[in-house]
């Protein structure tokens, strides 16, 4: 029986199970796939559709599960319900959790004679544009299941009959169980918000890369040109035809976010974006070239406060053009990033801290460990590492997508530190194979991390080519490195210096980690004066380390 998912129960599952079930219906020509949200659909359907036509394929889900218990008048009420919502349906699906009776010799209607009973009375109402009638469409329990015994459905049959249930409970316990196995390299309290962050907002398209686009869209069509105040300007001319323009341009930008949506992960143009950005730029700079340079005016104080205005939409479409312009941003439309970087550069943590806040988001994450993994096949690693046994790395994956589309959000796996366990050579070999099938599930995405130094033998150069690479630096901007510095040293209880001291060691936060750890062996709430350059820290720790060790042994030598 299928399992309940969340606190809807079996039912809400079912709902679910079709909706998926009618997404991987294949269409030719454009077509869109739209879920409608609320508890059991609504308007008479959970989702249709939307065909390059206009017209739409709806489906609605019963949860009957004997044939004697089916409702026809409460199917017909939904019926009703998505024609007066829906004119343009031309196909009309319903799903029950049981199979229709046939002839039995009993007395009474099987359940085959009610659907047939009622799906003429339905296509003899309901008419398509052309005049035809409405397609109707049943799809049994058997007809579920036949559909589910595909091989491409193996992660749906995962996903809501397995004996393992995928829920945030589960993702939870994994990714607190890989947490533990990284120790102090995942340190919460010493987190340091840094920039390449924005490679997890981006690439699971969370709600915060949306909220930040579409922060601009409410900004943009709240601005309005200043027509009041220029009414009150005397002996001033101009090109008139250039506010026209502007909102023209300001029409065209609005647009963008037409191609936005938060469940569909459809491709960003973000060349586009940034076309349309910079020629709606020239026509507010433009004008306020225009409105900016009137001293003498007589109406001075008007036309500043329109040049102002300018400005400031001058700045927010400049914001706008840094956003998607960033290098980080523009994995928007990937499904795999790779991160490398130098020893003590905080890679784990980035992996720990991207996982976990994507949990928090309700994104499905599990974040997987070089370290544990041998030289057995990579699928039967998957699965005894997260304790799946009966799921081969097809099921894995498939219900890692089907998990995301269960909670509207892209699901994760990020990978950390490839370099160590079994090695590169390992991963040189199954890594390709295993993002080639990751490729497939548009629900899904993938992070990996590995050592600068090894880099080049663990990846190979087509996936290094094929996919965003960034390199992790540490702390690597000011603003960065004075935010670590004030959160290691308040943590630490060390003094923060009145003046810049940061030597470029500490952009490493394994480096300055240990600066603090060294202090605070020598009971210091200062740093030494001419504490710089690579070889005095290393002393310094080294000398830290042997004072503690000293320490240590002298107590256990007293308390024998």
């Amino acid at each position: 029986s299928i399992k309940s998912i969340d606190a809807s129960g079996p039912r809400g599952a079912f709902e679910e199970l079709m909706c998926q079930l009618a997404q991987l219906e294949q269409f030719t020509g454009f077509h869109e796939f739209r879920r409608v949200e609320g508890a059991g659909g609504d308007g008479g359907l959970e989702a249709y559709w939307l065909l390059e036509t206009g017209e739409k394929i709806g489906y609605q889900a019963k949860y009957f599960l004997k044939s004697g218990g089916i409702d026809w008048s409460q199917i017909n009420g939904s019926v009703e319900e998505a024609f007066n919502n829906h004119s343009k349906l031309t196909k009309y699906v319903i799903a029950v959790a049981c199979d229709l009776t046939d002839v039995t010799g009993k007395r009474g209607k099987t359940g085959w004679e009610h659907w047939k009973n009622w799906s003429k009375q339905w296509s003899d109402k309901y008419k398509k544009p052309s005049g035809e009638s409405v397609e109707f469409e049943i799809w049994t329990a058997s007809e579920l299941s036949s559909r589910l015994m595909q091989p491409e459905y193996a992660g749906l049959v995962k996903y809501f009959f397995g004996k393992t249930s995928l829920t945030p409970e589960w993702f939870r316990t994994k990714l607190d169980e890989s947490l533990a196995t990284l120790d102090e390299r995942y340190t919460p309290e010493h987190h340091v918000n840094v920039e390449v962050e924005m490679v997890f907002h981006a690439l699971s398209r969370s709600e915060d890369i949306f909220n930040q686009v579409y922060a601009f869209k409410e900004k943009i069509y709240n601005w309005e040109f200043l027509t009041q105040v220029l009414y009150k300007v005397n002996n001033f001319t101009f090109d008139e035809q250039l506010i026209t323009k502007i909102y023209q341009h300001k029409s065209d930008f609005l647009k963008i976010f037409d191609e936005i949506n938060l469940s569909e992960y459809n491709h960003w143009d973000i060349n586009k974006w940034s076309d349309l950005t910079s020629n709606f730029l020239h026509i507010v700079v433009q004008l306020a070239n225009i409105f900016g340079y009137n001293h003498k005016h007589e109406n001075y104080y008007s036309l500043r406060q329109i040049y102002q205005n300018l400005s400031y939409l001058e700045g927010i479409l400049n914001d706008f053009k840094s956003l998607i312009n960033n290098k980080y941003f523009k994995c928007i439309n990937s499904n795999v990033a790779l991160i490398h970087g130098s020893a003590g550069t905080g890679k784990s943590h980035l992996l720990a801290k991207g996982t976990l806040s994507a949990l928090k988001e309700n994104h499905p994450a599990i974040l997987l460990l070089g370290q544990n993994f041998n030289d057995e096949a990579f699928g039967i690693q998957i699965s005894k590492i997260l304790e799946l046994p009966d799921f081969t790395l097809d099921d894995f994956l498939s219900a890692m997508d089907v998990a995301g589309k269960v909670n509207r959000r892209k699901s994760l796996i990020t990978i950390d530190a490839i370099n160590e366990g079994i090695g590169c050579r390992f991963w040189s070999n199954n890594l390709s194979i295993f993002l080639s099938k990751l490729k497939k599930y548009k629900n899904l995405c993938c992070i990996v991390s590995c050592r600068k130094e090894y880099f080049h033998l663990a990846v190979s150069e087509s996936l290094r080519k094929c996919h965003p690479t960034f390199e992790i630096k540490g702390f690597s901007t000011y603003e960065e490195q004075v935010n670590a510095a004030k959160v290691y040293l308040d943590k630490f209880n060390i003094a923060r210096p009145s003046t810049p001291w940061l030597a470029p060691e500490f952009v490493n936060p394994l480096f300055l980690r240990s600066l603090c750890n060294s202090l605070k062996q020598n009971n210091q709430t200062e740093i030494p004066t001419g504490l710089q350059g690579s070889t005095k820290l290393l002393r310094y720790y080294m000398e830290s380390i042997s004072k503690y060790i000293e320490n240590k042994e002298s107590i256990d030598l007293l308390r024998k």
